[in-house]
């Protein structure tokens, strides 16, 4: 996660026109919020949402009481995981500070939204350093100008569409996200690893019409910054400007089988 990225994730507006219709959520709006917030809410298997909360310990149908008990423990320890580990909060709580000010409807559900927000970007973040001084969070190891391997399973009515070899715009990415159902970003090596657990249809054509799942795998360039990442959102703001992906696979899969390693929406 980019320092790009978690600026997008404390976008006002965008937040509050995604959580307002279920602020009166009684029961569950801690969980709820997560799952509103990673854009899980329509989703029968809520996997990312799952895992924050297993992470933090947040139980699905809690009230709102409940919930605020949570927090205050999920806090205290992440206070005092940081202060042990020298790492400066001043910027974190500023940005808290900051949400809570701009909203003029606060109240209790509201701030259950807002620290919602910020447990996503721990959990997200967590393999990052906060930075004291100019509300900078530094990844390590990150290098956009690597390689990226895009690999999506998306409906064969979709997939139709994409001729292998071919060189897709960043428009085309974006749609073709946005209709995956499975999804991971890596490196060469370890994209062709995981390609090998598929169980292709190397011989069939993708029809219009089947109800195959197909698979695509994308090359792109100065893609570094995509490796990894585990939401569909920032697949999409992470896209390199000028971006051309190559069409390097193709092919229908004859099931789900070997799609362990994939994001599952």
């Amino acid at each position: 996660m980019t320092n790009e990225n978690l600026e997008n994730l404390y976008d006002i507006d965008l937040l509050v026109n995604k959580v307002r219709p279920h602020i009166q959520v009684k029961k569950g709006l801690l969980y709820k919020a997560i799952q509103i917030i990673v854009g899980e809410e329509e989703s029968q298997t809520p996997e990312q949402t799952q895992k924050i909360c297993d992470y933090f310990g947040i139980k699905p149908n809690t009230d709102s009481s409940e919930d605020i008990k949570d927090v205050l423990k999920i806090w205290s320890k992440l206070l005092d995981k940081s202060l042990k580990k020298g790492v400066n909060m001043d910027w974190f709580i500023s940005k808290i500070s900051e949400l809570i000010n701009q909203v003029s409807f606060l109240n209790i559900e509201w701030i259950i939204f807002v620290i919602a927000c910020i447990l996503v970007a721990v959990f997200f973040g967590k393999k990052y350093d906060l930075q004291a001084g100019k509300n900078q969070i530094t990844a390590t190891k990150i290098n956009p100008a690597r390689p990226a391997e895009l690999c999506l399973v998306v409906p064969a009515s979709i997939a139709n569409a994409v001729k292998d070899s071919q060189l897709l715009s960043k428009d085309h990415l974006i749609t073709l996200i946005d209709q995956a159902s499975y999804f991971l970003c890596t490196d060469f090596n370890t994209a062709d690893s995981i390609q090998e657990q598929l169980n292709m249809a190397s011989d069939e054509n993708i029809q219009p019409d089947s109800r195959r799942e197909v698979y695509i795998r994308i090359h792109i360039n100065n893609g570094g910054n995509m490796i990894d990442q585990k939401m569909p959102y920032y697949l999409k703001t992470n896209l390199p400007e000028n971006v051309q992906g190559s069409v390097k696979k193709l092919v229908c899969l004859k099931n789900l089988s070997g799609l362990e390693n994939f994001n599952h929406i």
